[in-house]
């Protein structure tokens, strides 16, 4: 795979450095710490905002709010020059890309309004105006319309990018900041500072509250970006004193928030991030500068990571654990088996300099006694110095149908600057459940095997647990307690008119193989209304080894002896969301859902408002 392209005038990802500096730890024994790395992209600037990346060809644009610019930096340059695109709008906030069309899109504070800009010349249309205060801006796939909330009017609009025509979606939020849409624009995830400062989650088709996503911030939440390409989880801003500031992931499936860059890592105040595919590297606007973070710990001489999950941090029955093995690193999951489709990375590196002479890898997977070659196929992304872009590059067996050739360029090296993502060496789709373990074979030019070192030879496994079995979720019975303190069987869509205004549950939340995660119970009535009415999760019974096993609940009575009362008449539904631990290395990918509806009508209870 020996190729005469140039890798990139600079590091990007520092993954070079900061790969020696973990194997330096690694081999000496000292125990890690996790600080986030970060490299200064620009410095000096005067109110940088939103930042967006175009990967494509490795641009950052971000807005500067007291000049009004709209400006860009190039990447590929080690001294990231920055062209200016446009000047002299009122208070730029956030700017979306529309790159098929050669637009931008921009929110201005100062006067209310949103503006077109072409990339090429700079020339500025407006496209609406008559807002207070829009924030974020985002777009749809199509890039015919936009969403905006409105910090000083609370409102989430939706506007047509030709006409300029508004609609108010949602009304009633407290100071939004933030907004997330999601692709098939059924839903949008927006930041309110509040009191309480919270992320919420709207439904765009009803115009209603869905629930409330996590409110669990010392500090004003800001912009919101997607930490991944499945939309599984969010980065969001926080600004506060330093001791309060973070950029934290706040995961969907769990609505759990862990911080990504402590406060101690951000020189200024955060406002805009945006991420390189998967979500590591980290790009961050704050206070007079914009930085790079890296997120991603590459600390394994053979094995480096699965997905967000470093091959340390993999107990040797398979289940990642961060939680217990790298505290406080951004990706936090507890004794989770792995499922879906993986991405496995490894020391290209170290397998060049271990063992000279090696120029094809393949990676063997054992089941019981049973070992086979891994052959498959996926798409990375490669820099091509020719255009200055990254191009698809497919990796696929080179010799033998199982042999895959080492990436290396025309000096004999592998370079990790050059690939998106680097040191990625297998995509499994990951079937059958049970334990798994994998190893790196090495071969010369002509198929065959190279002898591994001592060293390197024992710690050559990487050990995966995998579960994809969905969970069990089920809302057996809603019951009544009576006056006769006997109990009564409320089937769905009943009018309750028995006055006893205490009800419990029979659930089941329960996973055969002992892998859930949690469930959660709640109630929704009335005008956007709803409770958290009953939940548990593995963090209150955690399993040990070898199989860390929860099972949940099945079929058991929850809430008979501290009942749950309505507050009003009114229609309620019960949802129930149940969430097994089985990650894909980026987030939790298998949960199921449940719901019963019914209404209540007591001559005691007024009606909701």
């Amino acid at each position: 795979m020996k190729n005469t392209n140039q890798q990139p005038k600079v590091s990007r990802f520092k993954i070079l450095s900061l790969l020696l500096a973990f194997l330096t730890l690694f081999i000496s024994g000292t125990e890690l710490s996790f600080c986030v790395p970060s490299t200064q992209i620009k410095s000096g600037l005067v109110g940088p905002k939103s930042i967006v990346l175009d990967e494509g060809n490795n641009h950052l644009y971000y807005t500067e709010y007291t000049p009004g610019n709209v400006c860009r930096i190039d990447l590929n340059d080690p001294a990231h020059p920055v062209t200016t695109i446009t000047s002299g709008l009122a208070g730029p906030e956030c700017l979306a890309l529309d790159l098929d069309h050669g637009r931008a899109y921009v929110t201005t504070r100062l006067d209310g309004s949103l503006w077109r800009v072409e990339l090429s010349s700079g020339i500025q249309t407006r496209i609406t105006f008559n807002m207070k205060s829009p924030m974020q801006l985002v777009l749809n796939e199509a890039k015919t319309h936009g969403y905006t909330v409105d910090f000083i009017e609370g409102r989430l609009r939706r506007i047509d990018l030709t006409t300029g025509v508004k609609k108010a979606i949602y009304k009633g939020l407290t100071k939004p900041a933030g907004i997330a849409v999601t692709k098939d624009e059924k839903f949008a995830y927006v930041s309110q500072q509040g009191p309480p400062g919270e992320i919420i989650k709207i439904d765009l088709t009803m115009g209603t509250l869905v629930e409330s996503v996590t409110s669990s911030f010392s500090s004003p939440p800001f912009y919101l970006s997607w930490a991944d390409t499945g939309q599984t989880a969010l980065y969001v801003s926080e600004r506060g004193t330093p001791s309060q500031r973070n950029i934290s992931r706040v995961d969907l499936a769990t609505n759990t928030k862990n911080i990504a860059v402590p406060g101690s890592d951000l020189p200024g105040q955060p406002y805009g991030t945006a991420i390189r595919g998967m979500g590591t590297p980290l790009f961050v606007s704050m206070t007079g500068q914009i930085r790079e973070y890296d997120l991603l710990d590459l600390s394994g001489p053979v094995f480096m990571a699965v997905g967000h999950v470093p091959s340390s941090a993999i107990t040797t029955e398979g289940y990642a654990d961060t939680v217990n093995l790298m505290p406080g690193y951004f990706y936090q999951v507890e004794h989770c088996p792995f499922g879906g489709k993986v991405n496995i990375f490894g020391n290209f590196t170290n397998f060049l300099a271990s063992v000279p002479g090696a120029v094809y890898y393949a990676v063997i997977k054992t089941k019981g006694a049973t070992s086979t070659p891994l052959s498959h196929t996926w798409v990375v992304s490669r820099w091509d110095s020719t255009v200055n872009k990254y191009k698809p590059f497919t990796m696929a067996p080179a010799l033998d149908g199982y042999k895959y050739e080492i990436p290396v360029e025309s000096d004999g090296k592998y370079h990790a600057d050059l690939w998106w993502y680097p040191f990625w060496i297998m995509r499994w789709p990951s079937g059958e459940n049970g334990a798994h373990s994998f190893q790196i074979k090495l071969f010369d030019s002509t198929g065959s095997e190279l002898p591994l070192p001592a060293a390197f030879a024992g710690l050559n496994n990487l050990p995966l647990m995998v579960d994809n079995t969905l969970p069990l979720a089920n809302i057996d019975e809603i019951r009544q307690k009576n006056p006769l303190n006997a109990t009564t069987l409320i089937e769905p869509c009943d009018i309750v008119v028995n006055p006893k205004n205490e009800f419990f549950f029979k659930l089941t939340a329960y996973d055969n193989n002992g892998h859930l995660l949690r469930y959660r119970l709640t109630a929704l009535w009335g005008n956007n209304k709803s409770e958290l009415i009953s939940h548990d999760s593995y963090a209150a019974h955690p399993g040990v080894p070898p199989g860390y096993s929860w099972l949940g609940i099945f079929k058991e009575k929850v809430l008979e002896s501290s009942p749950w009362s309505a507050s009003c008449n009114c229609a309620y539904t019960f949802y129930l969301h149940v969430v097994k631990r089985t990650i894909n290395g980026y987030n939790y990918i298998l949960w199921r859902d449940w719901h019963k509806s019914i209404t209540i009508n007591f001559s005691s209870l007024a009606k909701c408002n």
